[in-house]
């Protein structure tokens, strides 16, 4: 799967930042081709992206296709 875009809305962005992840390091792990699966059953996202950020952070994001 290859994602080509993001939408991040102000209650996401909390969630994030409550996790000490910025949008920063969403995008870096982005930029980085992250590995893609789908998510466990009951999850709100459909998927999750796993990966590194530029400066080598471990970020696991889920995300809605």
């Amino acid at each position: 799967m290859r994602i080509t875009q993001i939408e991040i809305d102000d209650r996401n962005e909390a969630h994030l930042t409550s996790h000490g992840v910025s949008i920063a390091a969403v995008q870096q792990l982005l930029a980085n081709h992250p590995g893609v699966r789908r998510n466990r059953k009951g999850r709100a996202g459909t998927h999750v992206a796993r990966g590194e950020t530029a400066g080598g952070r471990s970020v696991i994001v889920p995300f809605v296709n």
